[in-house]
């Protein structure tokens, strides 16, 4: 029961979600996730886990009433359910309990003994047959951190300040965007922002964008707001969890300890990734170098398929974009160029790949096959309502043509019908 246990993730932080599952798969565990409680009573009916993992601060249906939907219903009421949750105040451990909830782990997550906690909830039911009392929830150390705090209000802004510092935080304060953006870009990195949703004029959205798109790694962002919270408008902007007024000072530090963890973390996984994609890279340009193609492949290969599991398309570009200097001749890292192009709705790079595909086959006598690869550029073309002889074609011809393999002497035969192909293919429709 406990190696390999199906577990499902239950909450609303993106961040927070990758950083859990990151810490169970690597113990073996298979990980669902749910990023609300409707949606974590419809996983838990469809899929019964060994074991959910809950948090309590949940949109759509909060994460009290989806423990007490989970344990109300017979085909799932054996499940046990551990919070996993900021909330630490008196009383909340009772209250997930009085819910359905079999066990508690209070954030912020430690990392080192997250999961073998985790297991021994997984332990304690497979030994006792329920989810009853279980291990108990650790109180983990504090790690301060430098925090970012804006906030147009120079007594909230004072409060956070004054709660934060409690554990050791070292807390900048920027009033104004143009504060917040000076203060961001100094010498010394941040391990979290605080940022209130209403700046006077301003947007706390807006500068919650700006902010992660402009720090050079990782920042995690806690958005504050006196009104109605629009989750999905924050994680739109990066956001990775969210506070109401009033503050209540003991939920502010957890959710702060949770987000600098789990920042920290993801930052230390990017380094560590860099350092094992630059060392592949390196020795894969070693093996182009001696002359090892196949083995430089394998390893570009390897990279390329890391980079577009992980949805790093300009990463895999690059790779691709090597591997086809290594093997010049080689259509395969076009057509994949051509692919990723697409997908990224990059069409007029895409059809550049294309004419270099048939530019390829027209020079290895394979006119027909450069036709349909014509075929294709000009449906792609079409859907998108471009001009395909912008993109592949010059002065009304195609651009094989113009190429240098043409020009230098291969002889093709403008009568011939594969040739014709490839004209009507590049000027079907008047284009």
């Amino acid at each position: 029961m406990t190696s390999g246990s199906r577990i499902l993730v239950v909450e609303d932080s993106p961040d927070i979600r990758v950083l859990i599952r990151m810490l169970l798969e690597a113990a073996g565990h298979e990980v669902l996730t749910a990023a609300d409680g409707r949606a974590a009573v419809e996983v838990a009916r469809a899929e019964r886990p060994d074991l959910v993992l809950m948090d309590l601060s949940l949109p759509i249906l909060s994460g009290w009433e989806a423990a007490r939907k989970i344990k109300d219903d017979p085909a799932t009421a054996a499940i046990p359910i551990v919070a996993v949750t900021a909330h630490a105040m008196h009383g909340d451990r009772e209250r997930a309990l009085a819910a359905g909830c079999d066990g508690f782990i209070a954030k912020p997550i430690d990392e080192e003994t997250f999961e073998p906690l985790v297991r021994s909830y997984l332990r304690t039911r497979a030994e006792s047959g329920s989810g009853a009392e279980a291990a108990p929830e650790r109180v983990t150390s504090r790690e301060p951190g430098r925090i970012l705090v804006v906030d147009d209000h120079e007594e909230v802004a004072t409060l956070i300040k004054q709660d934060l510092e409690t554990e050791g935080h070292e807390v900048v304060v920027a009033r104004t965007l143009d504060g917040a953006f000076a203060t961001a870009i100094g010498e010394r990195p941040f391990d979290l922002a605080i940022v209130d949703v209403m700046l006077g004029p301003d947007s706390g959205y807006d500068l919650t964008a700006d902010l992660v798109s402009r720090s050079p790694e990782y920042l995690p962002v806690l958005l504050v707001t006196a009104g109605e919270i629009d989750r999905e408008k924050g994680y739109a902007a990066g956001a990775d969890d969210f506070i109401a007024k009033p503050l209540d000072a003991a939920e502010l530090i957890a959710r702060a300890r949770s987000l600098i963890r789990v920042g920290r973390a993801i930052r230390s996984q990017g380094r560590a990734a860099r350092e094992r994609s630059e060392a592949y890279e390196k020795l894969a340009e070693l093996y182009h170098k001696q002359g090892l193609t196949n083995e430089a492949r394998t390893q570009y290969q390897v990279l390329a398929d890391y980079y577009q599991k992980h949805d790093n398309a300009p990463s895999a570009i690059a790779i691709y974009q090597k591997m086809a200097q290594v093997e010049p001749n080689n259509p395969t890292y076009h057509v994949k160029l051509a692919e990723i192009f697409q997908q990224q709705q990059l069409v007029e790079k895409a059809l550049g790949e294309y004419r270099v595909i048939a530019e390829m086959m027209i020079a290895h006598g394979r006119s027909q096959d450069a036709a349909q690869v014509y075929e294709r550029a000009l449906d792609i073309s079409q859907k998108m309502n471009l001009s395909i002889l912008a993109a592949i074609g010059q002065h009304g011809r195609p651009h094989y043509v113009h190429s240098p393999s043409y020009s230098a002497g291969l002889q093709l035969d403008e009568s011939d019908e594969s040739v014709s192909a490839v004209e009507a293919a590049l000027h079907r429709g008047d284009l």
